[in-house]
């Protein structure tokens, strides 16, 4: 329908079909003058198809614009996107300080919004906006506001830390105190922290030696963010289990790791039975 939109903010478009099927959908549109008066020509956009219906994004919208959407030759009724001189967020950088569990390096993105992290991660939000304001904040989906502190260089800065899946949106203080979409929804998402894999590599079946023998263990880890420790653990005849380190120190995402049993040093009579595993705790103790 109708909307007021911050000049050079930007604004999303929904459209949906209702008593027909379709997927295509195209967003017809033209720039206006205050009055109304075209001053350009009718531009065609397609629309992309998500699970709510169509969507559009129009991006750093200046002037008035009248538009309708149609499809199969079905149009909605014209609508106008008026222009003000309202804040609103030019730019977004985002800078990761991931936990330490990754081992990944701190990173910083520019002109994006969305967030996409594993859990734990703490992002510096800092906004540049169309015009100056002296406040703003992040309204997080089923959480608190966080206050935006301004820099010297005139952008907001703010802190979110990354719980559970959902959205935010920057909100900008305007001339008369009241806060106002400062910014479209941009998500957050948690990248999963999978556990670690481990596997036996040699010799990877049962074996029968004879009590002198030595016999060689060889285990490998894998894990997305890092495995600090591998061990092979061992017992004798079902008695106590007893480690043996194979790596412990810094995270790597794969590890493998040998131990040669001496069989000899055991005792061993015929009949006896070693059993061994291997383990490697996430680096994510949380």
């Amino acid at each position: 329908g109708d909307a007021t939109v911050a000049r050079g903010g930007d604004v999303q478009l929904r459209a949906s079909a209702q008593g027909f099927a379709t997927d295509s959908v195209t967003l017809v549109m033209r720039a206006v003058d205050s009055a109304g008066v075209a001053i350009g020509a009718w531009e065609r956009l397609p629309m992309l198809e998500d699970t709510a219906g169509f969507a559009l994004r129009l991006f750093d919208v200046v002037t008035p614009v009248e538009y309708y959407v149609e499809s199969e030759g079905v149009r909605s009724p014209g609508f106008r996107l008026r222009v003000v001189d309202l804040p609103f967020v030019q730019e977004i950088a985002l800078a990761f300080d991931y936990p330490a569990y990754t081992g990944l390096p701190n990173d910083t993105i520019v002109g994006g919004g969305d967030v996409v992290a594993p859990l734990g991660t703490r992002v510096t939000v800092r906004a540049t906006t169309t015009m100056p304001v002296g406040a703003g904040r992040l309204v997080i989906e089923n959480r608190d506001t966080v206050a935006l502190v301004a820099q010297p260089d005139g952008s907001l800065e703010g802190e979110l830390a990354v719980r559970r899946p959902g959205f935010y949106r920057v909100e900008l203080e305007s001339a008369d105190g009241r806060y106002v979409p400062g910014s479209l929804d941009y998500t957050i998402d948690v990248l999963e922290d999978r556990p670690p894999t481990v596997r036996i590599g040699r010799p990877g079946r049962d074996e029968r030696p004879t009590s002198l023998e030595e016999v060689f263990a060889e285990a490998t880890a894998e894990d997305d963010y890092g495995v600090a420790k591998l061990e092979l653990v061992y017992s004798v005849n079902g008695g106590p289990e007893r480690a043996i380190p194979l790596h412990a120190g810094r995270a790597l995402r794969e590890i493998t790791g040998g131990h040669t049993f001496f069989l000899e040093e055991f005792g061993l009579q015929a009949g006896d039975l070693v059993s061994y595993y291997a383990r490697a705790p996430d680096a994510n103790a949380a």
